[in-house]
């Protein structure tokens, strides 16, 4: 999930990133690109398969909103992606969005797609997608370097979100138990999920629970402390070696 939004298409926008698949032992049935159009989803059970994807498919196919195209460029699987996804008002009212895809290792641009939709369909919360039809838990997909252009694009940093994607929270008398969904991209031994609390002085960890392929981790605080602050703090290292952060306070 994003914290960007699409809040006038014909003001048009532009969308680029960087991807690709993991391996090949993941790659049939899987696809990654984004997905546009989403209606304000509030909480994971949101449907993503609403929006309007625009992408690639691991056998090598372009796709957008349904209309499917075959690279005019060799795929190599495994090779890093370049997408670029341009939103372009025409005077008939329509929108039309061109997606475009290159091969970064070899400099060369493996396909285009062009189709022309009512605005309305891409209206809303944008979000990054992977789709797989195996039942590997683990990631298929990676992504890096989002930029975004364009007046069509807002930013809402109320709707942030990164590898902590919710926090249920539960009381139990003067126990705390937490249950906290994670983003797949925890799972690197240079990774830490930990609670912290602060009174009036400096942040303290008080629990540091292990990580696993389930990418829930649950709290349990007992004697909580109405009084006190209390955050979730992530670090991670990203594919390129960037140590990342997510500071994400506990509200009550």
């Amino acid at each position: 999930m994003l914290t960007k939004r699409i809040v006038n298409p014909m003001d048009g926008f532009e969308i680029s990133f960087e991807g690709g698949f993991l391996n090949r032992s993941r790659m049939p049935g899987s696809k990654m690109g984004i997905m546009l159009g989403l209606s304000n989803p509030v909480d994971d059970s949101y449907s993503f398969n609403k929006g309007i994807f625009a992408g690639i498919a691991a056998d090598g196919h372009l796709m957008v909103d349904g209309k499917i195209s075959t690279l005019g460029s060799t795929y190599v699987p495994g090779e890093k992606l370049i997408f670029y996804l341009e939103g372009v008002p025409k005077e008939n009212g329509r929108l039309q969005l061109l997606l475009r895809i290159r091969g970064a290792e070899r400099d060369n641009q493996l396909g285009e797609l062009l189709v022309e939709i009512a605005p309305e369909k891409v209206k809303g919360v944008f979000s990054l997608f992977v789709e797989s039809l195996s039942k590997d838990v683990k990631p298929v997909a990676w992504y890096e370097s989002l930029e975004f252009n364009g007046a069509a694009i807002k930013t809402f940093a109320e709707r942030r979100r990164g590898p902590v994607l919710t926090i249920d929270k539960f009381f139990r008398e003067d126990t705390l138990a937490m249950n906290v969904a994670l983003a797949p991209v925890l799972l690197d031994d240079e990774s830490e999920l930990v609670l912290q609390s602060k009174g009036s002085g400096e942040w303290i960890t008080i629990a540091s629970p292990a990580i696993d392929t389930s990418y829930k981790v649950q709290f349990t605080l007992p004697h909580f402390n109405k009084e006190k602050h209390y955050r979730i703090y992530t670090r991670y290292i990203d594919r390129y070696g960037s140590q990342k952060y997510q500071y994400v306070n506990v509200k009550f």
